[in-house]
């Protein structure tokens, strides 16, 4: 099929719409192939990718599409991510946003470094006593000079505590301190037996992967389980092991998204 028509380039939308219909395919026949919604199948007709998934789960749709219509895959995949590639780059980079609460307090310290100005300057000059107003502006302390070569010299130990200080205990020494054992981190493996997209979280929701994985590759992390893992195609995972234990992998059509929890 022509990559142009008149002229101008197909979008991977309108390319897999013709190939649809080149078939005699319904959206309805290809969303259920697909174990997407129907939904899901005009967003990526359309080019709408505002309505799909982030970019690695919509290539996984793209590549998996374009194989029930018979079309090049990894040429419509390349171009989605020129077209993901080159919107990111014309957004622009959003500004900071002025905060009230910071505006408010600038306003408040304002203010009062205003007042009292304003009160240095206007405060009457009879306030002041005459023998204050007589008297130098400053107050000269009789000090010793401290000789630098004297200060090597002070040892800080023989000076005394103030009357209400705490005197701290002094540590053990390292050899009879017992240390925290440390918190020993879940490991997760995970291996493909085709392309696949996926998201990993950990037990407190945190996002520890997100991205895609070939065939006869594996993916291994560390962190807190149980894990949730979001397979954009469940098919193509062969193995789940949690710490060295296999996970049950569930049975999935090609194309299929499955939430999976390990262990």
């Amino acid at each position: 099929m022509s990559e142009t028509e008149g002229g101008r380039l197909l979008l991977p939308g309108e390319r897999l719409r013709s190939g649809r219909q080149a078939l005699g395919f319904s959206e309805a026949d290809i969303a259920a192939r697909m174990h997407l919604s129907v939904s899901y199948i005009r967003a990526l007709e359309t080019d709408d990718y505002k309505r799909l998934p982030n970019a690695a789960f919509v290539r996984g749709y793209i590549k998996n599409y374009a194989k029930l219509v018979n079309l090049p895959a990894d040429e419509l995949v390349s171009l989605f991510q020129q077209i993901d590639q080159e919107k990111t780059a014309d957004e622009p980079a959003p500004l900071p946003a002025s905060s009230p609460a910071h505006d408010k307090r600038l306003w408040w310290v304002g203010g009062a470094i205003g007042f009292v100005v304003a009160i240095w300057l206007f405060w009457p000059a009879s306030v002041d006593s005459p023998a204050r107003s007589e008297s130098p502006a400053f107050v000269e302390l009789d000090a010793q000079p401290f000789d630098d070569a004297e200060a090597d010299n002070v040892d800080e130990e023989s000076q005394p505590l103030p009357d209400d200080a705490e005197v701290q205990p002094q540590a053990e020494p390292a050899a009879t301190q017992e240390l925290p054992e440390a918190s020993a981190e879940d490991r997760l493996v995970v291996s493909f037996s085709e392309l696949c997209w996926l998201r990993v979280r950990d037990v407190n929701g945190e996002e520890l992967y997100v991205g895609q994985r070939d065939a006869g590759q594996t993916l291994e992390l560390a962190g807190q389980g149980p894990f949730r893992l979001t397979l954009g195609n469940a098919a193509a995972v062969s193995t789940i092991s949690f710490n060295d234990a296999s996970v049950r992998v569930p049975q999935a059509a090609p194309g299929q998204v499955i939430t999976v929890r390990a262990p």
